[in-house]
């Protein structure tokens, strides 16, 4: 398998994350694939596991910033995707941003022939100066694929072939320029289970119906030009462009109540990445399995023994910049590890006024954040705001969309 691009997870419900984090081309590592596992459990019992030693606790962060305001129409942030250390692509209420400077500039992508309301339903992926986002709009109610280029500044729309199913779930994953996946979850009664999937080997120009029906019910992550991850309630595996798909059990919970779904996925190059959530109550908590040997043997490491988060309010995001740095974020707070989840330190102990719905880490000491009022929950959010870190998560500042 061949990546050069790495994900990032933004919510702890699947967004993929070689569009999240930069390019791991260069990176000089051996071959590791790492599951994370979230964990939940009722208020009323609990699930087994190893603390981690307390970590000294940081002082508590002010979001506000010093910076003015975004302008009105620019202050709901819906997703961030950082595929560099300086860059990043912005999905709000009113379009899509770039920033190839650490945001001391912008450029603004709209996107014709979408109401903003669809950005809920779409999926946005990154690849360096280019960026592809899918939504379902009302009309036609099929998936429409955006390709924006930065130079020259350029947006196309591209249409799912005729027989595309109408959905109300999309996700999209490019593993390079030219090569990527749409997946579309059916929105009829008849369609509520099925997921269909297309691809394209030209950048989005054209796209073919690989699926009408292919086994997961969750996003789609490409982890090379025929491999890749079906996300859902089971983990599914393929290594020939999706046209077969095979299950994949990595270590789950001993408490047989605990249902495992499958929440995102990452690349390092030979290096992969696949989370996992299990749920039974109002609280959840991660531990991480890791493979060297593409899932023959596993590894657990755990999350921060105080990463637990509730199942109904803000997600935990999962942010690898590498395969032995991770960062781990949760509401107001945020963790991170030099060590494959080794050992945790805490960047960020709590944000005073904010709470953080979707993250992404261009590099390991740069970061992006999307931040809504304290304790919402993802798009409930309301206005949202994005902030920038260059410490590796340890203080945020507000960042200016134009």
């Amino acid at each position: 398998m061949r990546c050069p691009g790495v994900r990032r997870t933004r919510r702890v419900d699947a967004r993929l994350t070689t569009a999240r984090t930069g390019t791991a081309a260069a990176l000089n590592v051996r071959r590791v694939s790492i599951a994370v596992l979230s964990i939940a459990f009722a208020s009323c019992g609990q699930v087994a596991r190893t603390p981690l030693p307390a970590s000294p606790r940081p002082s508590r962060t002010n979001l506000s910033g010093e910076a003015k305001p975004p302008p009105a129409s620019w202050d709901r942030a819906l997703e961030v995707v950082a595929p560099s250390a300086k860059a990043a692509w912005v999905v709000t209420s009113a379009g899509v941003e770039y920033t190839g400077d650490g945001a001391e500039t912008w450029q603004k992508f709209p996107l014709p022939g979408i109401d903003s309301n669809a950005y809920l339903d779409g999926r946005l992926a990154a690849r360096g100066a280019t960026a592809w986002f899918v939504a379902l709009p009302d009309e036609p109610a099929k998936a429409v694929v955006y390709r924006m280029q930065v130079a020259p500044r350029h947006v196309t729309q591209y249409a799912l072939p005729q027989d595309a199913q109408r959905g109300d779930a999309a996700s999209v994953s490019f593993v390079d320029d030219s090569h990527g996946w749409v997946s579309v979850r059916g929105n009829s009664q008849r369609q509520r289970t099925r997921t269909a999937l297309y691809a394209t080997s030209d950048g989005g120009a054209s796209w073919a119906r690989v699926s009408g029906d292919v086994p997961f019910d969750g996003n789609v992550a490409l982890t090379g030009p025929n491999e890749g991850w079906g996300l859902g309630s089971t983990l599914y595996r393929t290594h020939d462009g999706g046209k077969s798909w095979h299950a994949t059990h990595p270590p789950t919970p001993s408490n047989s109540g605990l249902t495992p779904r499958f929440v995102s996925a990452a690349q390092f190059g030979d290096e992969e990445i696949v989370g996992i959530r299990v749920s039974t109550g109002m609280r959840g908590y991660a531990i991480f399995d890791v493979t060297k040997d593409d899932g023959a043997t596993w590894v657990r490491r755990d999350a921060p023994a105080d990463a637990t988060y509730n199942n109904t309010g803000p997600p935990l995001i999962f942010l690898p910049s590498t395969a032995e740095h991770w960062h781990v974020v949760r509401s107001g707070a945020v963790w991170s590890t030099l060590n494959e989840g080794a050992s945790w330190k805490v960047d960020t102990d709590g944000f005073a006024d904010a709470s953080a719905v979707e993250a992404s880490f261009g590099a390991f000491d740069s970061g992006w954040l999307v931040a809504g009022m304290p304790g919402c929950s993802g798009y409930s959010c309301g206005p949202s705001r994005l902030f920038r870190s260059e410490d590796a998560g340890q203080h945020w500042q507000l960042a200016r969309l134009e």
